[in-house]
Formats: C-alpha cells, structure tokens, sequence
C-alpha cells in the first residue's frame, strides 16, 4: 500500500472558512491513504503559553482558558448543524488543564508541555469531525505513535519504538479508512506524560510518519505560494523557488527561514521522500519540490534576520568548565537559538535575537566571562552566494563578521 503524509499548519485552519477549503484540499488533492497532521488554530499556542505562565504564577488561568474555549466554539458552530458532540470534547480536553493545575508540579517546562499541547488536540478533534460529514476518516491521537525522551519542550524521539507503534497502529487504521488525522508537535513520554517536539515541530512530526510509513511523499500547506528565494516582505527581488535539494532547504531553515522547520529534513532525505511546500490558497499550483536534486541551483536565496545582539565572550579566566559547548547548552536550556557562532583560542562570538530577558543570562555568562554586547546588528545569510547579491544586501553597513564558503556568505552587519 502506498502512504501519504501531509500537513495543515495552524494559519490554514484558523478560521471556519478555512477548515472548508481544507475539507475541500483534501477531496480534490490528496490522495486517498494520506495521513493529515494538523497544528493548533491561529495564535492559539501562544493563549496556551499565558495560561502556561499563570498556572506556575498562581494567576488566573480560567479567563485564559475561557478566551481559547470561545474561539474554538465560535468554529464549531460555524461548521456544524449539530454541534453538540463537538463542543463536548472541546469541553473535556480543556477540562485537563484544570488537572494540570492541580498538580503544582514545580517543572515549568513539564507544565508546558501538558498545557501547550492540547492546542493541537483542540484542532485535530473539529478538523476530523468535520472531514467526517464527506469523507471516511480516522482519528488518531498522535501519543499512541510518537515516543520521546522526557526533555520537555524539546523532546528527542525514540525512532525505534515510535517506527514499531506507526506501523502497529496506524497501517491498521488505513485498511479500514482513507485519511488519518492526526496531531503535530506533540508526543508522549514513558510514562504517558505529554512533550513537545520544540516549537514549529509539526513540520518535523509530518517527516517522522513520512519515514516510519514509507511514505511517497510528505506536503505542507503553507499560506504562500511555496518557498521563496528571500521574504518578500523585505526585498523586492523575492521570487519562488520551484525546487530545492534538501541540503539547501537545510541551510536555508538553518540560517532562519521560516517555511520549514530545519529538523523536518534529515529524515527525508535519508529515506529519499520528496518534500511538497504547496499554497492552502492556490492548491493547484505546483508550488516548491525538494528532493536530491533541483533546478536552478544558482539561483541566490536570503535570510535577513533583524534586531540581533552580538556577543562576545572573552574567559577571564580560563576555566576548562566553561568550555563553549557550556555555553551552548546554557543558550539551549534557556531556549535561545544561535544564529551566528565563531571562535577563536580567545574569543566566542555569538549573534542571538534579542529580548531583555536576555539580561539574566549574561549577567551569568560574566561571572566567567569579559562579556561585551552590541545591538541593533542585523544578520545575512546568502546561499549561492555572488558578488552583486552581496553588494546590494551589504550596502554601506559595516561587515562586523563574516563566514564565507564557495556558495554561502554570512555576514553580522552593524548600521
């Protein structure tokens, strides 16, 4: 039997709407034995996260949680002539975040991980209900399949035993239906507490079936056309890009291009499953192709990330301790993401998003570190890279940093 995964992030069901048009995806465009992974609605895991913070507060979750049961139940009774059965589930996933509370568990990022992930439960319960009324389709809840370490917030998957359970309980569903919704970002530990798979992790979930099944190919649902060689928002010479091999879909997510999450890749590319980036809008156009190989490689692609502080970290004293591996892991557990690293045998530089509640951390860093900090730089990266690019998104700033290979040029400009 040949398998298909595809994947709804959460702007393509954010609306009543748009849970029809993707009703009408799924009958007109994908193919019967697909397995649908569904993000949580709209903005709805940020809500989650402020309920998240007040129940480790002691604050006020209930209005919170009440702002989240609207917004679902307004799409409930938008699609549904009888929504009763709906509203129900709706009622008792949310009823969980009331036990959640109640445990005054100490672990912020376990308390994180239970609330966060019901955003997704939320989604997948209407989007299955509603593919129902037309199509024959099966729920699964993806903490049946997908096992993790218990690194909340950032779960590391167990391949082996998650590869036993798909195929144990998700090919059986597909003898008896032709679509399987499912729930991205989430999993489920060894003692069936939920986690995470980091945040934007439905992309990865959608590579971990599209491998343990087999899968033909793996299709994301995007709000834009495909991917694009630069955000458009930004530059004006944006255009689409109508394939990519992975490794430059990798150095593109890597460098901080928002359409695909970086660990969405390697298990694709290690099982040879072509990847699809197609527009929920326009679901007839081809959109982006990502395979082993591509056209148009010498086309330039660019990442612009503003609003960087630049970091440098001199060791006053040197302390084997603190070796930059430390220092990684520290940015790690305070889930901050690196976007420029270099060194030398005196010197780590490192360019990060900035936020003042980065001021705690290199507060720490200077207790064994000379720390010197510079704001407002913005960071570029270009892959195949050429001369003209490189003049036009330098211009007249200064070049703080600059990493070079034969087809990619990063640099951490300054104003």
């Amino acid at each position: 039997m040949n398998y298909f995964v595809h994947k709804f992030g959460g702007a393509s069901v954010s609306t009543a709407d748009l849970i029809r048009n993707a009703s009408e995806i799924v009958a007109n465009h994908i193919t019967p034995k697909s397995l649908i992974v569904v993000s949580a609605i709209g903005k709805t895991t940020n809500k989650l996260e402020l309920v998240t913070q007040a129940i480790y507060s002691k604050g006020d979750y209930l209005s919170l949680v009440d702002s989240v049961r609207a917004e679902h139940t307004a799409i409930v009774n938008d699609l549904f002539e009888s929504p009763m059965e709906v509203l129900d589930g709706i009622n008792d996933i949310l009823a969980e975040i009331d036990w959640i509370a109640d445990e005054e568990n100490t672990n912020y990022d376990y308390v994180y991980d239970q609330v966060v992930g019901i955003g997704e439960l939320l989604s997948t319960l209407i989007l299955s209900q509603y593919l129902r009324l037309s199509q024959n389709v099966a729920y699964l809840d993806v903490r049946d399949c997908l096992s993790t370490d218990q690194t909340y917030r950032d779960a590391v998957v167990d391949w082996e035993l998650t590869h036993q359970r798909i195929h144990a309980v998700v090919k059986p569903k597909f003898e008896l239906h032709d679509y399987i919704v499912t729930q991205g970002y989430i999993g489920v530990d060894d003692e069936n507490n939920t986690t995470t798979l980091g945040r934007e992790g439905s992309d990865y979930t959608a590579s971990i079936f599209g491998k343990c099944l087999g899968a033909e190919s793996v299709t994301v649902w995007k709000d834009v056309p495909g991917i694009l060689s630069a955000d458009p928002k930004q530059f004006d010479f944006a255009q689409m890009l109508p394939s990519l091999t992975y490794d430059s879909l990798y150095t593109l997510a890597d460098a901080g291009a928002k359409v695909i999450h970086p660990k969405t890749i390697l298990p694709l590319k290690n099982a040879d499953i072509p990847l699809h980036v197609k527009s929920f809008n326009v679901p007839s156009d081809r959109g982006t192709y990502v395979a082993r190989q591509a056209d148009n490689l010498d086309l330039p692609s660019v990442v612009c990330k503003h609003d960087q502080l630049l970091i440098s970290l001199s060791p006053s004293q040197f302390d084997i301790e603190w070796s930059i591996d430390k220092v990684i892991d520290l940015f790690k557990r305070e889930n901050w993401d690196i976007n420029y690293f270099q060194k030398n045998a005196l010197k780590y530089v490192l360019c990060v998003r900035y936020d003042y509640s980065l001021n705690t951390l290199i507060d720490h860093l200077r207790e064994n570190f000379d720390v010197t900090t510079k704001r407002d730089v913005r960071l570029i990266t270009i892959i195949n890279t050429n001369a003209d690019m490189e003049a036009k998104l330098v211009g007249s700033d200064e070049i703080l940093l600059m990493q070079r290979s034969e087809k990619i040029f990063k640099a951490v400009l300054g104003g």
